[in-house]
């Protein structure tokens, strides 16, 4: 800001400080003397149903062209917004990393997969996953508990 207008952060903030002040002396009537009977809060609320309903972005929310003040527009907004309430959901899971290697080695060779050896694949098949299962429930037992996804900061997703 400095570079652009040549002056101090102190003298900037004096300026817009004595700017706002003379905009609210000159028309503050205009916004604390509202006219009651269009801008009252059920109006309001009748003129943010009506936006909303074609289509805006936001419930509870209206804009209007202001050229009081300056060429953008005014948007008014009385937004009830509450913090959506946590998803839950459980999962499943094996603490692996605890698991013994040497005793889950110690385990698989005196199991049945590699003391027997079935005929045909289907059984082999068979033979290998119900070891493995086995072996593995016995070491890391599958656990399951609730969590609570977070959710996104953002309004627009």
């Amino acid at each position: 800001m400095i570079p652009i207008f040549g002056r101090s952060v102190p003298e900037l903030s004096m300026i817009s400080n004595e700017v706002v002040d003379w905009m609210y002396t000159t028309h503050g009537h205009k916004i604390t003397q509202w006219n009651h009977d269009l801008l009252n809060p059920a109006a309001l609320n009748q003129y943010a149903d009506a936006i909303s309903y074609k289509g805006a972005a936001l419930e509870n929310c209206f804009g209007f062209i202001d050229y009081l003040f300056s060429d953008h527009f005014t948007v008014l907004c009385d937004l009830a917004l509450s913090k959506p309430s946590p998803k839950t959901e459980q999962i499943s899971y094996r603490k692996l990393k605890a698991i013994k290697i040497e005793d889950f080695k110690q385990d698989l060779s005196t199991s049945e997969l590699c003391n027997y050896s079935p005929d045909s694949l289907n059984d082999l098949v068979k033979c290998y996953n119900d070891t493995l299962s086995q072996v593995l429930e016995r070491h890391a037992p599958l656990r399951s508990k609730v969590i609570r996804s977070r959710t996104s900061g953002s309004l627009v997703q």
